[in-house]
């Protein structure tokens, strides 16, 4: 609830900031994508160490904010993603791995985010944009979000358009998995791809 609380008031500054300026535009977009995680370091209840290996997962967002503030190519939003990643495997070092088929771990990613709009070629309009936030994942632990983002979107009509993005993501997450048997294990920072499709409307 907090979470929500500090994403409601985000929007709710940039909504004033709209009321003073008619240039900027409101929309809203959803984006669903699949999740590529890298490796990270493990760290065992036991005082062993190791590393996992995540299995690709999928990401779903929706996003709201104001494109084309003062007239310029600047875009500022806040977003919501919902992300599930599945455990691959668990290896200690020196010594065997272990199965982590049915281990998963949950998470709400709140980002607000800054964007630059690039000049449209031919309907085509290319972006760059970085997000800053929080994670809550599903053992209810709160930590850091960051995002840097590239995409491509599409005009099909005047307002609506569709798009292609690539998002590389921090969280700083910390997440503990049990894995029965009194052994837990617990990972450091996850950083993942996320790499999948848009469709957004401006009013």
């Amino acid at each position: 609830m907090r979470l929500l609380t500090i994403a409601a008031a985000t929007f709710a500054l940039i909504l004033s900031y709209e009321a003073i300026a008619t240039e900027n535009q409101p929309y809203i977009e959803g984006r669903i994508g699949m999740l590529v995680p890298k490796d990270e370091n493990i760290s065992f209840s036991d005082g062993t160490t190791g590393e996992g290996t995540w299995k690709l997962g999928v990401g779903y967002a929706g996003e709201i904010g104001i494109a084309g503030v003062n007239g310029t190519g600047l875009r500022l939003g806040v977003s919501v993603q919902a992300a599930n990643l599945e455990v691959d495997k668990l290896c200690v070092i020196g010594a065997a791995c272990i199965d982590g088929a049915g281990e998963d771990v949950s998470a709400q990613i709140y980002q607000a985010q800054a964007y630059y709009d690039l000049d449209p070629l031919s309907g085509f309009r290319p972006y760059v944009g970085v997000g800053f936030g929080l994670v809550d994942t599903d053992s209810d632990t709160t930590e850091i979000a960051a995002s840097a983002s590239v995409g491509l979107n599409y005009n099909v009509t005047e307002n609506a358009y569709v798009g292609l993005r690539a998002d590389y993501l921090y969280t700083d997450t910390e997440d503990t998995v049990d894995l029965g048997g009194g052994l837990t294990a617990t990972g450091e920072e996850t950083t993942m791809w996320s790499v999948g499709a848009v469709i957004g409307f401006r009013f």
